[in-house]
């Protein structure tokens, strides 16, 4: 479907938002290695704020704290002693990926 074929090339996401507690972003990061990753602040309570904005690779919260995570790993970008993202598993077969928890 073209609104997936981003994810035919290394670098770039998609975000699927009817999945997850604020949506799914699915990066490709090498076409063998694909991260999946909750759009969900860990370090909040979901709320209106709570889900995070693309800009890959780094996912940035609203709610005016600052908090920005790689959508690589997951990680805090600043701050290694907060929660990270909420990771799915991606695994692709053929020309499919595959995103569970």
């Amino acid at each position: 479907m073209p609104e997936y074929d981003p994810l035919n090339f290394p670098g770039n996401s998609i975000i699927i938002n009817q999945q997850g507690i604020r949506g799914i972003v699915i990066y490709n990061v090498n076409n063998d290695l694909y991260t999946a990753f909750d759009l969900s602040d860990p370090n909040h309570p979901p709320n209106n704020c709570s889900r995070m904005n693309v800009e890959t690779p780094l996912a940035s919260c609203p709610c005016g704290d600052g908090n920005e995570y790689n959508i690589i790993s997951g990680e805090h970008t600043t701050n290694n002693s907060l929660f990270p993202m909420q990771q799915y598993q991606a695994v692709r077969t053929g020309n499919t990926v595959r995103v569970s928890n």
